[in-house]
Protein backbone atom coordinates (compact mmCIF):
# COMPACT_ATOMS: atom_id res chain seq x y z
CA UNK A 1 0.00 0.00 0.00
CA UNK A 2 1.21 3.49 -0.78
CA UNK A 3 2.37 5.85 1.91
CA UNK A 4 0.27 8.80 3.00
CA UNK A 5 0.80 12.15 1.31
CA UNK A 6 0.48 15.46 3.08
CA UNK A 7 -1.88 17.50 0.95
CA UNK A 8 -3.78 20.70 1.74
CA UNK A 9 -7.58 20.62 1.97
CA UNK A 10 -7.85 22.83 -1.13
CA UNK A 11 -5.95 20.30 -3.23
CA UNK A 12 -7.96 17.35 -1.89
CA UNK A 13 -11.12 18.67 -3.51
CA UNK A 14 -9.59 19.56 -6.90
CA UNK A 15 -10.92 17.95 -10.06
CA UNK A 16 -7.90 17.10 -12.21
CA UNK A 17 -9.86 15.77 -15.19
CA UNK A 18 -8.07 16.71 -18.41
CA UNK A 19 -4.75 17.35 -16.67
CA UNK A 20 -1.66 15.28 -17.50
CA UNK A 21 1.19 14.45 -15.13
CA UNK A 22 4.45 12.51 -15.28
CA UNK A 23 5.56 10.81 -12.06
CA UNK A 24 8.90 9.03 -11.75
CA UNK A 25 9.23 6.12 -9.34
CA UNK A 26 5.51 5.45 -9.41
CA UNK A 27 5.67 1.80 -8.34
CA UNK A 28 6.39 2.36 -4.64
CA UNK A 29 6.53 4.87 -1.82
CA UNK A 30 5.68 8.52 -2.38
CA UNK A 31 5.69 8.06 -6.15
CA UNK A 32 3.01 5.39 -5.92
CA UNK A 33 1.00 7.55 -3.54
CA UNK A 34 1.24 10.47 -5.94
CA UNK A 35 0.08 8.35 -8.88
CA UNK A 36 -2.92 7.10 -6.88
CA UNK A 37 -3.78 10.58 -5.65
CA UNK A 38 -3.70 12.11 -9.15
CA UNK A 39 -5.52 9.23 -10.85
CA UNK A 40 -8.35 9.19 -8.31
CA UNK A 41 -8.97 12.85 -9.10
CA UNK A 42 -9.29 12.20 -12.82
CA UNK A 43 -5.79 13.06 -14.04
CA UNK A 44 -4.01 11.18 -16.81
CA UNK A 45 -0.79 9.90 -15.26
CA UNK A 46 2.33 8.61 -16.97
CA UNK A 47 4.73 6.88 -14.62
CA UNK A 48 7.93 4.88 -14.58
CA UNK A 49 9.41 2.35 -12.22
CA UNK A 50 12.00 -0.38 -12.00
CA UNK A 51 9.62 -3.26 -11.37
CA UNK A 52 7.18 -4.06 -14.20
CA UNK A 53 5.17 -6.57 -12.15
CA UNK A 54 4.63 -4.07 -9.35
CA UNK A 55 3.65 -1.42 -11.88
CA UNK A 56 1.09 -3.71 -13.48
CA UNK A 57 -0.30 -4.64 -10.05
CA UNK A 58 -0.60 -0.97 -9.10
CA UNK A 59 -2.36 -0.21 -12.39
CA UNK A 60 -4.89 -2.99 -11.89
CA UNK A 61 -5.62 -1.76 -8.35
CA UNK A 62 -6.46 1.69 -9.75
CA UNK A 63 -8.82 0.19 -12.31
CA UNK A 64 -11.01 -1.49 -9.69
Amino acid sequence: MARSLRVSEAVLSMDLTGKKYVVTGGTSGAGQGTVEFLAKRGAEVITSGRNLERGERNLSSLST
